[in-house]
């Protein structure tokens, strides 16, 4: 199951965005999915419910946006507070 791996990076990516930008907590994350990528928004968003449940991340509001392409997955935004 690739989507876990790539979810996990994304995760990894998030909090590393996080930390850069002073956010102690992180409350809404938009990503954007390539509307020809290998993976659905559907798995992505359940592999991200598995790996962030019990963790400061559980309760996050996570948005997507399709784009054109095969590219996987894009952090748009990350929203919180400082």
């Amino acid at each position: 199951m690739h989507e876990l791996k790539i979810t996990e990076a994304v995760i990894e990516e998030i909090i590393a965005q996080a930390h850069s930008h002073d956010l102690k907590k992180i409350e809404k994350v938009v990503l954007s999915l390539g509307s020809e990528a290998d993976f659905t928004e559907d798995e992505i968003k359940f592999c991200f419910e598995t790996l962030v449940k019990g963790t400061s991340l559980e309760e996050v509001d996570l948005e997507f946006k399709e784009r054109e392409g095969r590219e996987g997955l894009i952090i748009e935004s990350i929203e919180g507070e400082r």
